[in-house]
């Protein structure tokens, strides 16, 4: 089924003045006028992300303020390997109150040794 629409009056197109679509602006408008001063605006995401940017810088000065009072790396001994002598032992010795294996493996760290293989003579850094 279909309509069919009838009009009483035909619509009339606006009239225009001079025969022109366009129109000359009498008075000048800056673009600052019509949308004023903005400005900075942040998201709410844009907000944490410099909240969190703040933060992190923080933490960063005060890990260097840290570190510059501790007063730099620790202090290390050095132990000369004698004969007969494990690295078990030197480590033990070197760090008593430590169960062996932690003992063992801050030694091997320290000076990079990949056994528990050390020589008469051998030089071993112990980290205080």
């Amino acid at each position: 089924m279909s309509a069919v629409a009838h009009w009483a009056e035909p619509i009339a197109s606006p009239a225009r003045r001079d025969g022109r679509h366009l129109s000359l602006v009498t008075e000048r408008a800056l673009p600052a006028d019509i949308a004023g001063d903005a400005g900075l605006h942040l998201t709410v995401r844009g907000r944490r992300v410099l909240a969190a940017l703040v933060l992190a810088l923080v933490c960063a000065g005060g890990w260097g303020a840290a570190q510059a009072v501790a007063g730099g790396p620790a202090a290390i001994d050095s132990v000369t390997v004698q004969s007969g002598q494990t690295l078990s032992q030197i480590a033990h010795e070197a760090y008593p109150s430590l169960p062996v294996a932690e003992a063992v493996v801050r030694v091997q760290l320290a000076n990079n040794m990949n056994s528990l293989h050390v020589h008469p003579g051998q030089e071993l850094s112990i980290p205080r």
